[in-house]
């Protein structure tokens, strides 16, 4: 009997031996627990050699309508600007040309300056732009260049006197322009009469570059009658 007793209390203290301590959970006073850990996540502040990117806003076009209106292939007088008659807008452009029975009668008349002529019309309310022709070309029917046509002496139409005057090349806004330019001659082929033509031109505007064309076909007699007089 007693040794049943001593197995018993054995036993029982060996199970209260077995069985871990739990510490009490203390809380803080905002109800966390206190054992529990609390993450809080930091954003990195911007190191002194961090850069700020700007960009800027790209530079609107001018909105500048530019037309090649007509090409005069006639004398070259020393770079004298071209007298060409008033500016007639919306018509067909004019192509003149020299014919060899003009040059019969060449002492009759006074010198053609080659040149070209320009429409310019700006919107309202666009930025003022700077005009310039950066290269004018001429090629024949099969594509082939003619050579390059250099320009000089731009002049505007200024309709209160009725005559072409110097002009700076400069378009402000809202404005209805016809210009020319004075160009030399090209170098013709011996037969350059009943054939096409292209001309074709760069004009800058505001810095930005836009292309010109005109097809034109130069007709004309390669010699007068006997009894045609001049």
């Amino acid at each position: 009997m007693n040794l049943r007793v001593t197995l018993c209390a054995f036993a029982l203290c060996g199970c209260a031996s077995a069985t871990p301590t739990q510490e009490p959970i203390l809380e803080r006073p905002d109800g966390v627990p206190a054992s529990a850990s609390v993450v809080v996540e930091q954003q990195a502040a911007p190191t002194a050699s961090a850069s700020v990117v700007t960009s800027t806003p790209p530079v609107a076009a001018p909105k500048v309508e530019v037309v090649m209106t007509a090409v005069t292939l006639a004398d070259e007088c020393g770079g004298a600007p071209a007298s060409l008659p008033a500016p007639q807008l919306g018509k067909k452009a004019i192509v003149e040309v020299e014919t060899k029975a003009d040059k019969s009668v060449k002492h009759k008349r006074a010198c053609e300056q080659t040149s070209l002529q320009l429409s310019i019309r700006a919107e309202p309310g666009t930025a003022p732009a700077q005009l310039s022709i950066k290269v004018v070309e001429i090629f024949d029917e099969r594509g082939r260049s003619l050579g390059v046509l250099k320009t000089s002496a731009p002049n505007v139409w200024q309709p209160d006197a009725g005559v072409y005057g110097p002009w700076d090349e400069k378009v402000s806004a809202g404005s209805k322009l016809s210009v020319t330019y004075s160009m030399t001659q090209p170098v013709w082929a011996s037969d350059r009469f009943n054939k096409s033509y292209t001309v074709k031109a760069v004009v800058s505007v505001g810095g930005i570059e836009r292309p010109l064309s005109k097809d034109i076909y130069l007709s004309g007699q390669s010699s007068l009658s006997p009894m045609v007089k001049t």
